[in-house]
């Protein structure tokens, strides 16, 4: 496994090593290191693959997993992290494996998404979820921003907020599960007229 960096530096041709920093196109098992506002085109068949991502640059990048992902025949995704404090990552396809925002924003993007392993969210790291579904599978813990403006997280273990975690949720945002809250954590609810906007918890 290696890591190819996306930069686009040449035009969006998947295929062409000179938008690769490394100088080769991925291929079943690397890390697409993005780093560029520029989506792929002319993506090769990947049934079968399975890709890790991430964005580690300092740049302000805004990219959708999805757009790195042939439309017929898609990788599996596995790990996704995030690292760059300037990155926005549209999460628009499954995680089998897991999602670690140390910083920077991570937004769900699709209806719903599914995060097979556990969710870890930094202190400088934002995750949201507006009018999407996110159903988080494993271990989920928050010690920066959980924004949920008409989203819903279907967590199946309690969601650990740690000191200086934020949850804001407005609009008709739900999360369906437990939360176990430090002190220094915060809930906040906003707009709450407008919608039903609600925690159903199982534990507190």
């Amino acid at each position: 496994m290696a890591v190819r960096t996306w930069t686009a530096a040449v035009d969006s041709d998947w295929t062409n090593t000179g938008n690769w920093a490394e100088g080769a196109a991925p291929i079943d098992g690397d890390t697409i290191d993005i780093q560029s506002n520029v989506a792929p085109t002319n993506i090769p068949d990947q049934a079968g693959w399975t890709l890790y991502f991430q964005m580690t640059g300092s740049t302000a990048v805004t990219a959708h997993v999805n757009s790195f992902l042939h439309t017929t025949n898609p990788a599996a995704v596995q790990d996704v992290t995030i690292g760059n404090p300037n990155a926005f990552l549209y999460l628009d396809a499954d995680i089998n494996g897991n999602l670690t925002i140390n910083t920077g924003t991570v937004y769900v993007n699709l209806d719903p998404v599914v995060v097979y392993g556990s969710i870890s969210v930094g202190a400088n790291g934002t995750l949201g979820a507006g009018g999407f579904y996110l159903d988080a599978r494993g271990a989920f813990t928050v010690a920066g921003l959980l924004y949920l403006w008409r989203g819903v997280i279907d967590a199946a273990e309690n969601i650990v907020l740690q000191d200086g975690a934020t949850v804001n949720l407005s609009n008709g945002g739900e999360i369906y599960g437990g939360i176990d809250a430090a002190d220094e954590a915060t809930v906040t609810w906003t707009n709450i007229n407008s919608d039903a906007t609600d925690i159903y918890l199982d534990d507190y």
